[in-house]
């Protein structure tokens, strides 16, 4: 029996431009958000330094940052369905940076990886207390996550039901993909699929989330790690319907994703209502051993005033972990701030790693070059050691193409960096543990690698 090696990518997107909330991602720009029509000067000439460079983005006078945004959108004008196949032939016919070797496999120093796995984050973009009054159509953005989600198990089984080719058009003029059905071969794949379901509390009420947790996670409760992996590979690319009814729902999801800037605090204490919905999730999480992975970083899609008060790791989420300290919670980004502040959000993220045994951080979407894994690794040698077993891999691809050229490019940087000893942690057993580990099972001896769990 062939065990495979994986390399892990905690922290991926996967959404065409059905799916993303445009109105949160204008609230970003202060030019349209802080300019009060009643009071014009308040707040103008720091909103307009932003929309100038907004502008010079939008009009190519910035024109590497024009080329990237035009690669973005051209990877999100396809259709969802094929966004896997799409991202697969990329990398196994690159334009750009070969990341595999001749044995279609990732080499990092001396190991090997069969598979790329990737965590698809949904974001829940719905929200419904959006102050809209100034327009005619004043009803907050529809954006049901229920659309979102059979899109993306759809595009999940598409995967793994077709393969791809390149054919030429007709007339001779230019190329495109073919693709043509398999059957369902996992093995011959080279993702394998583990998404994260998005829930926005704020957008549903108790008696919803308890349906919607007990719908797509029960039976998690007393799985073992390697029980864990094996229902969900084995689910994994068999959901093809067009609506989410059913009780065989569960093992579709791996984990949940939790987006405060839209408008969620992780310790709504002063409201009962959010605070009781809160609650429930993290109860919930905790009895079934389901990881959670957290915006956190200054930037993303904020449409709240205190967007970055209940985002702050220091803040809420130190609360969340006090009353809840075997919760399985991943801090994307790092604590990533745009500024210098007096409190930094990545030492607090650094404590909670190293006081609670089940809480990680992924560095996803600032891992763009030499210099910041120079960084990291200064970072890791100068905490304690328990710190390198805490760190995750995570690309945050298709927002990271913003800043990068390609997701073969943002695999190389970590493949080819000489400035950290840890790649095999980061990119494989730390994030088994987040996935599938148990509880408050943090002794590297008695984990069990994933390769050990399952034949792929």
């Amino acid at each position: 029996m062939t065990m495979k090696r994986k390399f892990y990518d905690i922290h991926f997107h996967s959404l065409d431009l059905s799916h993303a909330n445009l109105l949160a991602f204008l609230s970003r720009i202060s030019f349209f958000s802080t300019i009060d029509l009643n009071e014009p000067k308040k707040g103008f000439f720091k909103s307009i330094g932003n929309y100038c460079s907004l502008i010079k983005t939008v009009i190519g006078r910035k024109k590497t940052k024009f080329r990237k945004v035009r690669n973005l959108l051209s990877f999100m004008e396809s259709s969802i369905k094929y966004d896997f196949l799409i991202l697969e032939h990329f990398i196994k016919h690159p334009k750009y940076d070969t990341v595999l070797n001749a044995n279609n496999k990732i080499t990092i120093e001396d190991q090997e990886y069969d598979k790329i796995v990737l965590c698809p984050l949904i974001i829940d973009f719905g929200y419904q207390n959006k102050n809209q009054s100034d327009l005619a159509y004043d009803i907050p953005p529809q954006k049901p996550i229920q659309e979102q989600v059979i899109d993306l198990l759809q595009s999940i089984h598409t995967y793994y039901h077709y393969n791809t080719s390149i054919k030429s058009k007709a007339n001779g003029k230019g190329k495109y993909l073919k693709f043509t059905p398999n059957g369902h071969n996992k093995e011959n794949k080279l993702f394998e699929i583990y998404p994260f379901l998005g829930i926005n509390p704020c957008n549903y009420g108790l008696d919803e989330i308890e349906e919607i947790l007990n719908k797509y996670f029960k039976g998690f409760k007393n799985d073992t790690p390697e029980e864990r992996q094996r229902k969900l590979y084995n689910k994994m690319g068999t959901f093809n319907d067009h609506n989410l009814k059913g009780d065989n729902l569960n093992y579709l999801f791996t984990g949940i994703k939790i987006y405060p800037p839209l408008g969620f605090n992780p310790w709504p204490e002063n409201d009962q209502t959010e605070f009781e919905k809160a609650n429930y999730i993290y109860n919930f999480c905790v009895e079934n051993k389901i990881p959670i992975t957290t915006h956190c970083s200054d930037g993303g899609f904020a449409v709240c005033s205190n967007a970055k008060e209940i985002t702050n790791p220091g803040n809420s989420w130190a609360k969340v972990l006090e009353n809840y300290p075997e919760l399985k919670l991943n801090f994307a980004h790092f604590g990533s701030q745009s500024s210098r502040r007096k409190t930094s959000w990545q030492k607090s993220v650094i404590d909670h790693a190293l006081k609670y045994p089940n809480v990680f951080t992924d560095f996803s979407c600032i891992a763009f070059s030499e210099k910041y894994y120079k960084k990291l690794g200064k970072i890791v040698k100068r905490e304690k050691p328990e710190l390198q077993n805490k760190i995750l891999f995570g690309s945050d691809f298709l927002i990271n193409l913003l800043w990068s050229k390609s997701y073969n490019e943002y695999l190389n940087t970590f493949i080819k960096t000489e400035n950290i000893e840890q790649k095999h942690l980061f990119c494989s057993e730390n994030a088994e543990t987040f996935l599938f580990g148990d509880v408050i099972a943090n002794d590297k001896d008695q984990k069990k690698s994933s390769s050990e769990m399952i034949e792929a």
